[in-house]
């Protein structure tokens, strides 16, 4: 919370920036932003919280890219304005007016649940149900670092 009132207290820890006159702690807080990242997907609540573009929030952690044709039109809006929020459900209507039909497709396919009421990022979990060092350790060693040099190709004949 110390962080959070200092730092980004307007912002979340995903979308803040470093700030003025950062302290070393919060400098090596903000440079495993990225492991955090690349474990996590959004759990859709309100949708208020959520941008449409860039975060993790579609099936399987995906995120639409900020590039795509249309980006223009949702820019600066949330995944709520995709929403009937009232009734928690998607607004066919305009997901399919503001993104492509492969796009609306995996939106439209997605359940949004009742009694989930706030946006909050979900982690890859290990076989335990819990996310630790280890597991950010692991996504680092299986996912995020190119370790292809390592893997001996093909038979190699003693020489």
């Amino acid at each position: 919370m110390l962080f959070k009132a200092r730092y980004f207290p307007n912002n979340t820890y995903l979308t803040t920036n470093i700030g003025h006159n950062p302290s070393y702690v919060w400098r090596s807080i903000l440079c495993a932003r990225f492991i955090v990242r690349c474990g996590a997907r959004w759990s859709i609540g309100t949708g208020r919280s959520i941008p449409i573009l860039g975060e993790p929030w579609v099936l399987n952690g995906e995120s639409i890219a900020t590039n795509i044709i249309g980006a223009h039109y949702v820019h600066h809006a949330t995944v709520d304005n995709l929403m009937l929020t009232n009734e928690k459900r998607w607004n066919e209507v305009v997901v399919r007016q503001v993104l492509s039909a492969d796009l609306a497709d995996k939106i439209m396919s997605m359940p949004l649940v009742a009694h989930v009421q706030a946006d909050r990022l979900i982690r890859k979990v290990e076989k335990n149900g819990r996310y630790s060092v280890k597991s950010a350790y692991r996504l680092c060693v299986e996912e995020l670092i190119d370790s292809s040099h390592l893997r001996r190709h093909g038979n190699w004949s003693s020489i």
